[in-house]
């Protein structure tokens, strides 16, 4: 693909538009513009030998140096993963990012059992770099595993391109509507506000935390079959999954909790103690 056809004439807010640097130390990248298959196009054909070499980035106004100051809004954005996945995380990431229209490659450091993947999607407006990372905290709580990198939030950041030997995958799913998500995150933290601080218990008896606060469903033999304190924090509305056992020989008579929700993993009774010290009210 020939780098004079991805120019066009004029340029307007909604285009798209993306920088070339040849390699870390290039600080004035040469600017693209065109459709998102071009872009996807590009980065398919300037792929790097090795990490630190080639990359992309936004476009630049004022003098065009990259640099915070002259980085203009994005019409895409890169997600990266601040750690490294298991196999099956990366799997369940990508089923994530497959709902939207976005591109996927593993990066230079990614290997089997230790996966680093890097996505780019394409949004219905530009973003600010404020913006950009408050997208990637909306993410962040829609995967409930790990963080993005925030560093890539920052338009001026250079994002690596892809391995010779990467394998590019495109998903065709809907354009991310910033706004959108933003009205999410304020229904969510209004949801929040207005959730009833439960009654504290003026023994550290967990039973009596559940019963007082009608959150007893029925009995299972061993178990109570109970309401999660943390519902409102599901990324569903199912209310199954969660029991409360009492003080017993095999739990060192302490009581045992558990939720089998995904955001709720790692939570025992112990979270249970500490919500009743707080009198059940919310961070």
């Amino acid at each position: 693909m020939a780098d004079d056809c991805l120019k066009m004439e004029h340029t307007t807010p909604q285009e798209f538009q993306w920088s070339w640097g040849k390699n870390i130390h290039d600080n004035k990248p040469k600017s693209y513009s065109g459709s998102w298959s071009d872009f996807c196009q590009f980065l398919d054909e300037h792929r790097t030998a090795r990490k630190g070499l080639d990359y992309f980035s936004s476009v630049f106004g004022g003098d065009k140096r990259r640099s915070d100051a002259n980085a203009l809004p994005r019409l895409w954005m890169p997600f990266d993963v601040d750690c490294a996945m298991t196999d099956y995380q990366a799997k369940e990431l990508v089923g994530l990012f497959s709902l939207f229209k976005c591109l996927f490659y593993e990066t230079a450091s990614s290997k089997p059992g230790a996966r680093r993947l890097r996505f780019v999607a394409q949004l219905s407006r530009p973003v600010s770099d404020f913006e950009a990372k408050r997208i990637g905290e909306v993410f962040e709580g829609f995967w409930q595993v790990g963080k993005f990198d925030s560093s890539v939030c920052t338009a001026a950041q250079p994002i690596y391109l892809p391995p010779t030997d990467a394998k590019i995958l495109r998903f065709s799913g809907r354009v991310i509507d910033p706004d959108f998500l933003f009205g999410f995150l304020r229904f969510k933290k209004a949801k929040l506000e207005k959730t009833i601080a439960y009654k504290n218990t003026e023994t550290p008896d967990a039973y009596e935390f559940f019963s007082q606060n009608g959150l007893i469903k029925c009995s299972t033999g061993s178990a109570l079959k109970v309401r999660c304190p943390w519902v409102d924090e599901h990324s569903t509305s199912n209310e199954d999954g969660t029991a409360y056992f009492e003080p017993s020989v095999e739990n060192n008579f302490v009581g045992g909790f558990i939720c089998h929700h995904h955001h709720c993993d790692g939570r025992t009774i112990k979270d249970v103690f500490e919500l009743m010290k707080r009198g059940g009210k919310w961070d």
